[in-house]
């Protein structure tokens, strides 16, 4: 079955419509939401203007009442606080401007009324009144009149600005309810009054206002609730609740000094009439602009259609390989345009066509050319082949005989390492030496100069003493010197006993203490010798003392200062050996570390001679396959040749067939 294709003209033709049809429709659209957002912005604006305005009439109303009573306040009357003479004034004064009544209310609760007494008010409303002093009551409704009333309380002062008073101005809210049911919005817009507890204080139906009905009667709560709270908040705006059954839009304002606020109430279904009747016109506009579409996409179908009639024969004669035909340019358009273009491609192809015959006999002749040369290639790269092959496989020995000499180096390299190892053992063991040397030196040092110091300090100290031995010889020289005192006194003692025995009775006396000093005389004899032979001992000890102390200074410094010295010319001996040794290990590891280097250096050299023959080899193999590809890719040119010997005769017999 023959597919049906759409033409160009009927494809043109629907986009036309239909992109009329969304231009229209998004502008449409667009309009009737701004529209309608307009319209309903304005709506808005005007009820809060509206309800502003009503509002202000009532507080005007409130003020004018307000400013009476305060005027009424300052008669002399009322300022003297004495009712007899307030009374009077009072009845007067609220006939005078339209008041119910007005009466006075003192600071201890008691209310006065003119001509009707006195009593105690309500203990919760006084309260009310010294707590706000000026404000309106919440109406209350006069059954016996049909009337709804409202009560104005403004503080009394006297000249020293002390509240003495309330008068209270009982009025009827006649006035306010004749600005609410003059109010008129549209055909079926109206306003009332609610206070925060949503009880109705002013309606055009008054026996709502009578019988204090509530804006939650019979309506929604949660949406009356949800309205309430923000008309308690003493807010202005506009919001779209369900009010007795309709849809309405209640735009709200607080009456300020008062707990009441406006409310102006039009229904959703008049403010969108004339949106409705503006989408009702657009939809008129649309359809006649797709009417529109249509007819000029017809005009465009038809124009295009008759413009591709010399195209489609044009193709005819084009399937048929008539490549002589030309089309005839009618109109200088872009048709006419594409139609020139078409006859200089159809002059360009017919001269291309006749080339592409001449070169396919060319072609034909080239193919010869290309097997006999292909024949000499093929041999050629046989021997090549042959040849790769053979250094592959020189290039395998060669990569067998570098990994055995690699293998050589890895154990020269691990030796070597060793060397390094054992060499910085060895400037480790040398560091040590040189440093244990160096502590001996100066240990040695430090006792030398020791033993010197206490050689010198004892050498001193024994030749203090053998000066101090001089002083026990002294002592000797003393002792007999005492002896011989000793004796001479005992001869004295002697004498004086005879010449007391011949003095007789007189020299008993003396002779006592000749008697006396004979033996203290003795007494100093014994002593004396005792003191000799102790100091002749101690002479002895210390002459023993002496030689031995020579003889161990002596030995000190002869013996003992030249081991200490010889024993510094070792550790001395010993620290430069320690050098020596540590220069030669770090010579040895300095040796060791240098042919570690040039060990992995070789070892990196062999691994990229090894690398560089496996590559060789790869490529060798590499080179071999190609050759192998080579000479089986001969053998598919021949074959690709010959498949062209035949494509080019198909050509040239496909090029014949056109009518030149």
């Amino acid at each position: 079955m023959k597919k049906k294709y759409l033409s160009t003209g009927s494809r043109i033709m629907i986009q036309v419509v239909l992109l009329i049809v969304l231009i229209s429709s998004i502008t449409l659209g667009v309009s009737f939401y701004k529209t309608k957002e307009s319209i309903i912005s304005t709506t808005n604006q005007t009820l809060i203007n509206r309800t502003k305005d009503n509002t202000n009439s009532i507080l005007d109303e409130f003020n004018k009442r307000t400013y009476q009573l305060k005027y009424i306040s300052s008669l002399p009357e009322i300022q003297s606080f004495d009712w007899k003479l307030q009374e009077s004034v009072l009845m007067r004064e609220s006939k005078v401007w339209g008041f119910d009544c007005i009466y006075l209310v003192d600071n201890s609760g008691m209310a006065y009324y003119p001509g009707g007494g006195q009593s105690k008010t309500d203990d919760n409303f006084f309260s009310e009144i010294k707590k706000k002093q000026q404000f309106i009551t919440e109406p209350w409704v006069n059954n016996s009149k049909t009337e709804s009333v409202t009560t104005i309380i403004i503080p009394v002062k006297d000249s020293n600005d002390k509240v003495k008073e309330y008068m209270c101005g009982t009025l009827n809210l006649k006035n306010v309810n004749d600005i609410i049911q003059r109010v008129e919005v549209g055909d079926s817009g109206y306003a009332f009054i609610v206070n925060n507890q949503g009880t109705i204080v002013a309606h055009k139906n008054m026996e709502m206002v009578m019988n204090k009905k509530s804006i939650y009667d019979a309506n929604a709560k949660d949406q009356v609730k949800a309205f309430m709270e923000k008309v308690t908040k003493s807010e202005t705006g506009v919001q779209k609740i369900n009010l007795d059954g309709k849809k309405v839009f209640a735009s709200y304002t607080p009456i300020k000094g008062t707990t009441w606020s406006t409310v102006l109430v039009v229904s959703e279904a008049e403010i969108l009439s004339d949106i409705n009747n503006i989408a009702k016109i657009e939809i008129l506009l649309l359809t006649s602009a797709i009417i529109v579409g249509i007819i000029i996409s017809l005009a465009i179908k038809f124009g295009i259609a008759r413009e591709l009639k010399s195209f489609k024969i044009y193709s005819e004669e084009l399937f048929k390989r008539n490549l002589t035909h030309r089309g005839i340019i009618e109109r200088k358009n872009d048709f006419g345009k594409v139609l020139e273009s078409l006859n200089t491609s159809i002059d360009v192809l017919h001269s291309t066509i006749n080339k592409v015959k001449d070169e396919s006999s060319n072609i034909l002749n080239s193919n010869l050319e290309i097997d006999s040369m292909i024949v000499g290639v093929s041999n050629e790269s046989q021997q090549i082949a042959a040849t790769i092959e053979e250094i592959s496989a020189s290039m395998e020995e060669c990569s067998k005989v570098t990994k055995q000499i690699n293998l050589m180096i890895q154990e020269i390299n691990e030796n070597s390492q060793k060397s390094v190892t054992q060499a910085d053992s060895a400037i480790s063991l040398a560091n040590n030496i040189e440093i244990q040397s160096n502590n001996a030196n100066i240990e040695t040092m430090d006792s030398k100069n020791k033993v010197e110091q206490l050689y010198k300090k004892c050498r001193d100290n024994l030749l203090n003493s053998l000066d101090k031995i001089g002083n026990v010889q002294k002592i000797s020289a003393i002792s007999k010197s005492i002896l011989e005192i000793s004796e001479q006194t005992n001869l004295l003692s002697l004498n004086a006993s005879i010449e007391a025995a011949r003095a007789g009775e007189a020299g008993k006396g003396f002779a006592v203490v000749a008697d006396q000093v004979k033996r203290l005389a003795e007494e100093s004899a014994n002593a004396v010798k005792d003191i000799q032979l102790n100091v002749n001992e101690s002479l002895t000890a210390v002459n023993d003392l002496s030689v031995t102390s020579k003889e161990l200074l002596q030995i000190v410094e002869s013996d003992i200062l030249n081991d200490y010295n010889k024993l510094l010319n070792v550790t001395a001996s010993y620290k430069g050996t320690g050098e020596d040794v540590k220069n030669m290990a770090n010579s040895f590891f300095n040796m060791s570390n240098e042919i570690y280097i040039s060990i992995n250096s070789i070892e990196e050299n062999i691994e990229e001679l090894n690398t560089s023959i496996s590559n060789v080899a790869e490529a060798s193999a590499l080179i071999a396959k190609n050759m192998t590809n080579i000479s089986n890719d001969n053998e598919g040119i021949v074959e690709k040749s010959n498949s062209n010997k035949e494509k080019a005769n198909a050509l040239f017999e496909l090029v014949d067939k056109f009518k030149l």
